[in-house]
């Protein structure tokens, strides 16, 4: 490890600098003047040394040149905030044997790349601040399924996952970075599932499977139930509905090192990176927030495979967040400390941040690694601090108007410890978005405004802006009405005692799959009540609103004309398997006969095994 000297004496830069060069994997030591630097290096002379020009007693040069005669290729570099060049920096540097000098304050990008020139890439003396392993219990609380099946598919070897979840148990069969095989206890997710048999379509199949010890796969091939190319098909679909869902779900996971079972089993096939950045992509910003608020804070630097999935991240995320991230550092908070507005553009950059760095292309170098995790109910970052603590300086000698001000900052900052988001911004849980966003404005004009221009607000600013930081995050939130349910269900089942885990109660896709069996066997009123329920929770999902639209017509509760257009228009907006027979029924309801059959044919097209879909074009 490559150890830097800091001789300067402002002891808040100095500290300051000292993180950042931790950081990146280096000993520091720090000095305020030179007896104290002489006393420091005594025994052990450093690999760089970073010297403020400007020092109470002794200068610097004296000292400079007695460490060179104990060791010649001492890197040295100078620094100063009084002297941005000129003749004195260029004595200076000759006393010193150095043509290297930054002016303060310095872009840390400026010192990152010095340093790489200097003593060697940083990013060989940091692993980052990638997500742990799983710990013995294989729980995904401080790591995430994406990262569990990222690291997986590393494995020439092969790899089994266990994994359970919200959905179910499940296993995945991992080799050199594809998912070659699934398995689910989920009915919905087995084979007769997922090509829409029912009971009746299998017995025969099933039974001939169990008793000769045969593959269900090659029973029903024998019964012309499906070919190889539809189970293979179905099982595609299959895998990327249930990996895409369950990347950011709380569970548990076994990882196995294991092969052998690749010759027993069909390969799929499918890319586990592209996967995964897709799932990322279409996750909720909460979970999302759940792994990412730890582990962002502090230097991105690119990582060991920036620039191999430069391409397949590209069709994922358009954001220009990557080509942001250089190799001489960026830091986080440069690119989200103003995100905090607009809750949109946020989202999506927390989406790409987090699969970028699940995915290996970045890392994120932390000023401090035991940094305590952010509280779930603060999952934003607002203004984002190099440090997770906050030291108050002295407001002794300052006026005493401006000590009023500052300490009412305080104030206002340890009010809102332990406060949920309606206490934050002082609305009821009741109140509409109108009266959320108002009371975002008065607090936010007060303490925001021309009021503190001028004034030295000293450490305290760093209070006030995550202050204002909370009030956004607070207003983003409840004006959001998905996001806001799902935060109310959290308080309610945190104050009944209960987990408040979310995701347990927004089960959505177990009451979906519950609802596509009831429409397949006809039951529309079933499906029309569950679907209901799903979309109290997830009232913006169109895949979700098409089923919910699909079961009201074929009840007859809604027009079939309106209910068809209603379906067509959500149709083009999100991916519903067998839209297109559903389309077709919905039609005939209306006798819209041709337009029905054109609809069939399709379904067909795409899945030749479809019976509703044959059934119906065989009466027309």
């Amino acid at each position: 490890m490559a150890s830097i000297l800091v001789l300067d004496d402002d002891k808040r830069f100095s500290e300051s600098l000292s993180a950042l060069l931790e950081s990146l994997g280096y000993e520091v030591r720090l000095a305020g003047s030179v007896a104290e630097a002489e006393e420091l290096c005594s025994e052990d002379v450093p690999d760089l040394a970073l010297v403020d020009l400007v020092l109470p007693g002794a200068e610097p040069d004296i000292f400079v040149q007695l460490l060179r005669t104990r060791r010649d290729d001492l890197s040295v570099v100078l620094m100063s905030g009084f002297f941005q060049g000129g003749k004195e920096v260029e004595r200076m540097q000759r006393l010193c044997a150095t043509n290297l000098f930054l002016a303060k304050p310095f872009d840390f990008d400026r010192l990152v790349a010095l340093l790489r020139r200097q003593l060697g890439d940083p990013m060989a003396l940091s692993d980052g601040s990638q997500e742990p392993k799983l710990d013995d219990d294989g729980r995904l609380d401080q790591t995430s399924l994406a990262t569990v099946l990222m690291r997986a598919g590393q494995s020439e070897e092969g790899a089994i996952i266990d994994v359970q979840n919200q959905r179910g148990h499940h296993r995945f069969f991992i080799r050199s970075g594809c998912l070659r095989f699934w398995q689910s206890d989920q009915p919905g997710l087995n084979l007769p599932g997922l090509l829409g048999l029912n009971k009746t379509d299998i017995i025969l199949a099933d039974t001939i499977a169990r008793h000769q010890n045969l593959p269900l796969l090659d029973t029903f091939k024998a019964q012309q139930l499906c070919t190889q190319e539809q189970a293979v098909r179905a099982w595609r679909m299959g895998a990327l509905s249930l990996v895409q869902a369950g990347l950011l779900s709380p569970g548990r996971a076994v990882v196995r090192e294991q092969g052998g079972w690749e010759d027993c089993l069909p390969d799929l096939e499918l890319d586990l990176e592209s996967m995964i950045l897709h799932g990322i992509a279409q996750a909720h910003p909460h979970r999302i927030n759940r792994y990412l608020a730890p582990r962002s804070n502090g230097l991105l630097l690119p990582g060991p495979n920036y620039d191999r999935l430069a391409a397949i991240h590209a069709k994922v995320f358009s954001g220009d967040l990557r080509a942001r991230i250089d190799s001489s550092g960026t830091l986080s908070s440069d690119l989200l400390g103003r995100l905090w507005s607009d809750p949109r553009r946020r989202d999506k950059v927390y989406a790409e941040l987090y699969a970028l760095l699940v995915s290996g292309q970045i890392l994120v170098l932390q000023a401090q690694d035991d940094a305590a995790p952010a509280a779930p109910s603060e999952g934003g970052f607002g203004v984002i601090q190099m440090s997770a603590d906050h030291h108050h300086d002295s407001l002794e000698g300052i006026d005493a108007e401006l000590v009023a001000i500052r300490e009412e900052v305080r104030l206002l900052y340890n009010e809102q410890e332990g406060r949920d988001h309606y206490g934050a911004l002082g609305v009821e849980r009741n109140a509409d978005n109108e009266t959320v966003r108002e009371a975002f404005r008065n607090r936010f004009a007060q303490y925001h405004t021309d009021r503190f221009r001028g004034m030295d607000l000293g450490s305290d600013l760093e209070l006030l802006q995550r202050v204002l930081a909370r009030w956004g995050q607070a207003r983003d939130l409840l004006t959001d009405a998905e996001a806001r349910l799902e935060y109310d269900l959290t308080i309610d089942r945190a104050a009944a005692g209960s987990s408040a885990d979310v995701d347990a109660l927004l089960a959505a896709d177990g009451l979906v799959r519950n609802a596509e069996k009831a429409l397949g066997s006809g039951r529309y009123k079933v499906a029309y009540g569950l679907m209901q329920q799903v979309l109290e929770l997830r009232p913006n999902a169109e895949q979700y609103q098409f089923l919910h639209a699909f079961s009201a017509g074929m009840q007859g509760i809604e027009d079939a004309a309106a209910v068809y257009e209603t379906m067509r228009d959500l149709n083009e907006k999100a991916t519903v398997f067998g839209a297109e027979r559903m389309l077709g029924q919905i039609a005939l309801r209306d006798d819209q006969n041709d337009i029905a059959r054109r609809h069939f044919k399709a379904a067909v097209a795409a899945q030749k095994d479809d019976h509703i879909a044959l059934r119906e074009l065989r009466r027309l």
